[in-house]
């Protein structure tokens, strides 16, 4: 189905459009889009809050000519096919780190001249790096993941991990890592999670807190009793994003625009290339953002 006002096209879930092209609401719908808990609605200058806002999430697809990965004695140079797992989990952090480290200072955090080198810091966390030294400067790149879900899960190279896989592999990097100190993940396998165990968990709330919680929403598709649930969920504040898909298939959840579920595609091969971070042009990567048939 697509429309002709204001030029939103819906698409079904074989379709992929880019963030170079319009994404505005359209009038012909229920005027309502959330991303991460933002709410737009439908008008001219929202349209244009909105493709800002969409431009500057973070995006972290497969890569291909990435350093071998010399320490796991194999020469293995991309992650295509097996590693979407890895790959939306460290899109979840990165949307946690963005709001942690910067838009605690303002109200809404935008790639443009004052923010390039906050992006840039930012991305250069997730870069990919097979050398043990630079994971100090690049504690989330794919080759850190890897190597933690390698160790703590014996699957062999280029078998897909599941989505709660890649989150243990993530956080107990991330308990490793010591680029970012003031940030403490705690997640929750059953999907239920105890007030008074937060608290002790962080202390005298020094840190911020990045909270997820496990969740089965059904068998073999996402059972409908739950979409409400979930819509409220992505409509906090705070929601940094949501980790879903089908078997051998993981997505990131960013939100929902009327009936459907949006989401980052990391299945998507891009070249390894860490000179456009430095650049005005890493924001050019190809981005590819994903709507979901009808959920109602």
């Amino acid at each position: 189905m697509s429309t002709t006002q204001n030029c939103i096209q819906l698409v079904n879930e074989d379709s992929i459009f880019s963030t170079s092209k319009k994404f505005t609401l359209s009038s012909t719908e229920r005027p309502m889009c959330q991303i991460l808990g933002k709410i737009f609605y439908c008008g001219e200058k929202t349209n244009e809050l909105l493709q800002e806002e969409l431009s500057s999430l973070v995006f972290l697809s497969y890569k291909k000519n990435m350093k071998e990965f010399q320490y796991l004695s194999t020469t293995i140079t991309t992650d295509n096919g097996w590693g979407c797992s890895l790959r939306t989990s460290q899109m979840m952090l990165a949307q946690g780190l963005k709001r942690h480290l910067y838009e605690k200072r303002v109200q809404s955090f935008i790639y443009n001249d004052k923010t390039k080198l906050d992006f840039q810091h930012l991305i250069m966390m997730f870069a990919e790096s097979n050398s043990l030294e630079n994971m100090d400067q690049s504690p989330f790149g794919f080759h850190s993941l890897l190597t933690q879900a390698i160790n703590l899960f014996q699957v062999p190279l280029k078998q897909q991990y599941t989505p709660v896989q890649g989150i243990k592999a993530l956080k107990q990097q991330f308990k490793q890592q010591k680029l970012v100190k003031s940030l403490k993940i705690v997640t929750s396998s059953t999907g239920v999670i105890f007030q008074e165990d937060i608290r002790q968990k962080m202390k005298n709330w020094e840190k911020s807190l990045l909270l997820i919680l496990h969740f089965k929403l059904g068998t073999g598709k996402l059972n409908q009793i739950y979409v409400e649930q979930i819509k409220s969920l992505m409509d906090l504040e705070y929601f940094v994003g949501a980790i879903g898909g089908i078997k051998n298939k993981s997505l990131f959840m960013v939100g929902y625009m009327n009936d459907q579920f949006l989401s980052l595609d990391p299945h998507v091969q891009q070249v390894n290339n860490l000179k456009l971070i430095h650049t005005n042009n890493y924001t050019k990567l190809t981005f590819i953002i994903r709507m979901h048939a009808k959920i109602h």
